[in-house]
Parts: structure tokens; C-alpha cells; sequence
């Protein structure tokens, strides 16, 4: 059986190396600044609230109805256009040089893309459709922030902060089969990078051969909890789990994204 846990990993303050999440050493937690006011125009409920709070992206709405877009528009789909944030859901491959998972036997990677059919490089019906669905899911985890989370490949300005001055700056998650990376995980990903000026440790690897050989919950569970250790966040877990896989069940039952959201509706 495949074992379908995402594995985290953190970047220790002082040394670049990695290290996996223990819940027993977590640093303390930051302070946060004070929830923001929210007004909305007119009084709403249900979906109008939502669109009112999401100011003028269009894109959410096939999240919250289930729809799918055109299948020729699967790689141009945004959550948030025009958020400065960016998560770029990498369903494509991609070379990798000069990054954390780069070794001295492997100075370039090659990361195959999603593959549901066993012809790679070509999308096919049902895995664009899969690839929205998985879009429509990650989406949604990051529907409350100010950020766009797209399969579109992004200019390397939307990805890459120049300098702590540049307010233009985001994160790649790589949807790719596990071939170069050995753990027995649906994904991996350095902690508190997405702000980072070198894109060294910022991309993020889902191994979708490892969840239920693409299945769409399983990856977009793995893309959201990766993610999420890109802009900071620690695991979830229990005095006695790692990784907390929730309670109840049926449409109630839910599980935190940083735990194992995997198995239950709600996460």
C-alpha cells in the first residue's frame, strides 16, 4: 500500500539544511497583528458575501460552484489576478538547477509532468479536467489571502523578490512523479521561504504518483499542506501524532491541512 503522507521540512535560522518537523520543537509563535476591519458595500450572505470580500477576481467562482472552465483555458486559470502573491501550480515539469534538491550527482534535474494516461507532455481530457479540480481545491484553501494561485507559468518577476523591497514575489509547488527524490511522502517543502530574495529552496514537490496515482483530493491536499510550509507553517499534530488526521465524519468530519486533510470532507 502506498503510504500517503507529506513530509515538511524546515529551514533552520541559522544553518540552510534541512531538517524534518518534530512537533515538540517548534519555535514560538509570532505575534499577529490585529484581525482587519472588514465592511462590506451592502449587506450579503452566501456566495454574494464572498464575491464582496474578494474584491474584483473572478476566477473563485468556479471553486465555490464546481464548474469547470474550457478545457483550452485549464493553463490560464487564476484565483487572484493582480494579487503582488503568487502559488504557481506547476502541472507542466520543469529542469531544475541550482536549487535545494540539486546534489553533486544530480546538478539538473528533470522533473516529469503530471501524468495520469502514460503519455507525457500531453494533456488529456480528463487530466485537464483533474487539473482543475485539483486548481479549484488549492484555490479555495487560499481563497481568505491576498494571492493567486494559478497553473499559468508565471513571468519569473511574479516568483522571484529581487530585493526585501520588491513586494512582487511567490512560490512554485511542482505537481511531478517522485523519480528523484527518495522518501516514502506525497510531498516536501522548505519552511518560511516564500518571502525569501533566492528561489533556492522555494519550490515545493508533490509527488503525485504517491497519492493515489493522481488522485485530485490527495494531490490538492499535498499542494495546499506544502504550500503551506512555503509561507510558514508547521505541521499540525498531537501529543501522539505528527500529523493530526481529524475527527468526525461524512460532510462534518474535517482534518487540518497541515495534518492529513486526505481523508476527510472538511479541511
Amino acid at each position: 500500500m502506498l503510504r500517503i503522507w507529506t513530509a515538511g521540512l524546515l529551514v533552520a535560522a541559522a544553518l540552510a539544511t534541512p531538517a524534518w518537523a518534530q512537533p515538540g520543537n517548534r519555535p514560538s509563535a509570532p505575534s499577529k497583528p490585529p484581525f482587519p476591519a472588514v465592511e462590506l458595500p451592502e449587506k450579503a450572505r452566501g456566495q454574494r458575501a464572498i464575491d464582496l470580500l474578494g474584491g474584483p477576481a473572478s476566477a473563485p467562482s468556479l471553486t465555490a460552484s464546481g464548474s469547470l472552465a474550457p478545457l483550452d483555458q485549464t493553463f490560464t486559470l487564476h484565483s487572484r489576478p493582480g494579487s503582488k502573491r503568487t502559488i504557481y501550480l506547476n502541472f507542466k515539469g520543469a529542469t531544475l538547477t541550482n536549487t535545494a534538491w540539486n546534489t553533486s550527482t544530480s546538478p539538473t534535474i528533470t522533473a516529469l509532468p503530471f501524468d495520469t494516461d502514460g503519455v507525457p507532455y500531453s494533456f488529456s481530457t480528463a487530466e485537464l479536467e483533474r487539473i482543475q479540480y485539483i486548481w479549484q481545491r488549492v484555490a479555495e484553501d487560499f481563497a481568505p489571502f491576498d494571492v493567486d494561485v494559478t497553473p499559468e507559468v508565471p513571468s519569473s518577476d511574479r516568483l522571484t523578490r529581487s530585493s526585501t523591497s520588491d513586494d512582487i514575489y511567490g512560490t512554485t509547488v511542482l505537481i511531478t512523479k517522485r523519480t528523484f527524490y527518495e522518501c516514502s511522502c506525497g510531498g516536501v517543502a522548505y519552511f518560511g521561504v516564500f518571502d525569501n530574495t533566492s528561489d533556492y529552496y522555494k519550490t515545493a514537490l508533490v509527488f503525485y504518483d504517491m497519492l493515489g496515482s493522481g488522485n485530485e483530493k490527495y494531490v490538492a491536499e499535498a499542494a495546499s499542506h506544502e504550500a503551506g510550509h512555503n509561507v510558514g507553517l508547521h505541521h499540525d499534530g498531537t501529543s501522539t501524532q505528527g500529523y493530526y488526521t481529524g475527527h468526525g465524519s461524512g460532510a462534518t468530519g474535517w482534518a487540518p491541512i497541515m495534518g492529513v486533510g486526505y481523508y476527510q470532507s472538511l479541511v
